[in-house]
């Protein structure tokens, strides 16, 4: 189900917002004062003892976490693994999307005959041929004129982080990526252009980053697990406090006017939360969005689930999708569909 830029579900957020961040600045200084009494009462009792039963207390301390530590390494292990099989199946996936997307495009980019050639596949006019005019023509692939782009925009938001979409969103990013990405190798013209990048950066939550696929690679090819080189793991690498879209379409466009192809397609795949609680960036990015050329569809992959959405409202000719980690081939398949159609 799609929801456009008008009409959107009214049901309040359960989203991050600031007062769950600063309950959790309070929980976390009442978490640190726990901590340090209980570090004040330790030493205490250690005080207290007598050597030899200190002797056999740390004694006792040490065998539990070495005990603790090997646990942890078997899960470590156990963990790289399933690691491993996650990256196998995202492979997997991403090269059936890849598939699809370019039996789709290819209705764009034609087949034709080549004729006058002095060999090749078949003889036109055999005739003409033998006369020394040459008859023979092969088929050759070529663009029809017809120029996709394609970005994929992976919303950073610490609200991404502490609603917990951040694992998902991250191999969404990936897959997407690498079966867009494959499919564009295969087509003729530099037909198909795609593009990753990453917004609600930075502490305002406005920070935007084209990842240049010279400079930042989805795989670490250093690391057998494949884990991610440059998009965001840790807590710590989901910056922004804040969400702001219009800077992200501000972008897009900059790179529009000075790079982009002014006939080609684009298509703008937005993942992220749906937490665009301003209204200065609706109209913002309003503004952006008429200014950017007509052949524009942009899509919001929204990861929360549908009963938490709020009523916030996304820009002009933006439209958004519940998805989640079950359905995104499939939604996938249908954006794509919908839009290829629409070509």
């Amino acid at each position: 189900m799609a929801v456009g830029d008008i009409k959107q579900p009214k049901t309040r957020s359960k989203g991050w917002t600031r007062v769950d961040e600063a309950s959790e600045r309070r929980w976390q200084q009442q978490a640190e004062k726990r901590r340090m009494l209980e570090v004040q009462q330790r030493q205490a009792m250690l005080a207290a003892m007598s050597p030899e039963e200190r002797d056999m207390f740390l004694a006792g301390e040490k065998e539990a976490e070495d005990k603790r530590l090997a646990v942890a390494k078997e899960r470590q292990i156990e963990y790289a693994r399933q690691l491993h099989e996650q990256r196998q199946q995202l492979i997997a996936e991403s090269q059936l999307i890849g598939g699809y997307v370019e039996s789709e495009i290819a209705s764009a980019i034609k087949r034709r005959p080549t004729y006058g050639l002095q060999e090749g596949d078949w003889l036109e006019d055999p005739v003409a041929c033998v006369t020394g005019q040459y008859g023979f023509a092969e088929e050759k692939a070529v663009s029809t004129g017809i120029k996709l782009q394609i970005h994929i925009c992976l919303d950073i938001s610490n609200s991404m982080y502490h609603n917990g979409l951040h694992n998902v969103a991250v191999d969404a990013a990936r897959n997407l990526y690498l079966a867009l990405d494959t499919a564009s190798k295969t087509l003729p013209g530099n037909s198909l252009q795609v593009h990753l990048w990453t917004w609600a950066g930075g502490e305002d939550g406005k920070g935007v980053d084209h990842l240049s696929t010279t400079k930042h690679r989805l795989w670490d090819i250093n690391n057998p697990l494949g884990c991610t080189a440059n998009l965001p793991d840790g807590s710590y690498s989901w910056t922004g406090e804040d969400t702001w879209l219009y800077p992200l379409l501000e972008k897009l466009y900059e790179w529009e006017q000075q790079n982009g192809d002014h006939g080609a397609y684009r298509l703008d795949l937005i993942i992220s939360d749906g937490v665009l609680d301003h209204a200065t960036d609706a109209r913002k990015g309003d503004k952006i969005q008429d200014d950017r050329d007509g052949r524009l569809q942009s899509i919001v992959l929204n990861f929360l689930p549908f009963s938490e959405w709020c009523d916030y409202r996304v820009p002009n000719r933006c439209i958004q999708y519940p998805v989640d980690a079950n359905n995104l081939m499939p939604m996938m398949r249908q954006v794509l569909g919908e839009w290829l159609v629409g070509i």
